[in-house]
């Protein structure tokens, strides 16, 4: 038979969970390991749920993550699965209380696994503002990864993981808001097609391989292009529109139009270089944390 000290540090080891935890477990599992297990695994969730309680009290906090995701950019394809191949993407704020918690990695992974669920789940023509109060929460959370696929979702919900990291790092952590983008495919390069282009302002260095750019600015840019058939120019002309998007504020296209195109010839406007490629922008999101 183990002995308490044993029993404890079983415990602990096994569920990360403090001494006073252990103890408590053990005591209502009456010192027996598998009753004990089930207790401890019913203290963590009720500390954790006190604990997001605590935290949601304190309002939304000022600091966060924008992240921004392209899981389709839109260039004319004719493989693959239709649904996976739709333009397909989004911007997500995510606001926390401090800068330091904004860069721990429970943070960022929670950023960039809802991103990535989120613009998995949207389906609109275009951009589209959603709703994060309703029942999206309740949607299994997909991790961030380029493999990821809505069959491969978790068990855990948006709701249950945004509770769990609030949890973990003390803070209140609210979803602000987010805008996903998605298409029908397009299978014709010699037809105006739509494409996405997307930069953020000091990108985080990315730790797990997730499609999910993280920063505190960033734009998502939707462009309509004709006559191209290579995927790399168009795609350096979405990123490079959408560099001038972050670098630049506008309030309109007209403005964003107009604007001299950072890197271009002299006097070269957005527009005039956008003519030039046989291209124009349709729509545009610019977000900041503050």
């Amino acid at each position: 038979m183990s002995s308490k000290t044993e029993l404890v540090k079983l415990l602990r080891n096994t569920y990360n969970c403090s001494i006073t935890q252990a103890m408590a477990a053990l005591k209502d599992g009456n010192y027996d390991l598998t009753s004990s297990k089930k207790a401890i695994e019913t203290i963590l969730e009720r500390d954790s749920t006190k604990k997001a309680e605590k935290a949601l009290n304190r309002g939304v906090g000022s600091e966060g993550l924008i992240g921004t995701i392209i899981l389709n950019n839109g260039f004319p394809i004719t493989t693959g699965v239709p649904a996976l191949n739709r333009a397909r993407g989004g911007i997500l704020q995510v606001n926390c209380e401090t800068d330091f918690v904004a860069r721990t990695t429970n943070f960022k992974q929670l950023v960039q696994d809802v991103s990535h669920t989120l613009a998995f789940l949207n389906e609109s023509n275009g951009f589209k503002d959603i709703d994060l109060n309703g029942d999206i929460l309740s949607a299994p959370l997909i991790q961030s990864n380029p493999d990821s696929t809505p069959s491969t979702s978790s068990n855990t919900s948006i709701k249950d993981a945004i509770t769990q990291t609030i949890a973990n790092v003390g803070e209140n952590i609210t979803l602000q808001r987010f805008s996903g983008f998605s298409l029908d495919p397009a299978t014709d390069k010699s037809s105006p097609f739509r494409l996405l282009g997307q930069f953020t302002h000091n990108k985080l260095q990315n730790e797990s391989n997730s499609p999910v750019e993280l920063g505190t600015l960033a734009g998502l840019i939707d462009l309509e292009v004709s006559n191209t058939s290579n995927e790399s120019t168009a795609s350096s002309l979405a990123k490079k529109i959408a560099r001038q998007s972050v670098a630049i504020p506008s309030e309109t296209l007209e403005d964003f139009n107009s604007q001299e195109l950072l890197g271009g010839a002299e006097g070269e406007s957005v527009l005039d270089h956008l003519k030039s490629m046989d291209a124009k922008i349709l729509d545009f999101k610019r977000w900041s944390i503050k």
